[in-house]
């Protein structure tokens, strides 16, 4: 799916204004509502689009989770690189 209708389909998918993102919808006026404080998500299943949605937070503390997963500067990789 290209980009275009990528974007048609989250801004379909998305109930709620946004004045942050500069997105405005005229059938859901309330901006910012805290129950749409989420991603909206898209996958293609057989050629249909299938929307969804995750917590801001689904990936729990971003800080954390780099310095767990960040091998580029582990001594893990660095010994991965020397072989």
């Amino acid at each position: 799916m290209s980009g275009f209708p990528r974007c048609i389909h989250a801004s379909l998918a998305r109930k709620a204004s946004c004045s942050w993102l500069f997105f405005d919808r005229l059938d859901y006026p309330t901006d910012d509502p805290p129950e749409w404080h989420e991603w909206v998500t898209l996958k293609l299943d057989a050629g249909t689009v299938v929307t969804g949605d995750l917590a801001l937070d689904y990936a729990g503390d971003l800080a954390a989770n780099y310095e767990r997963h960040n091998l580029y500067e582990s001594e893990t990789w660095h010994a991965q690189r020397a072989t």
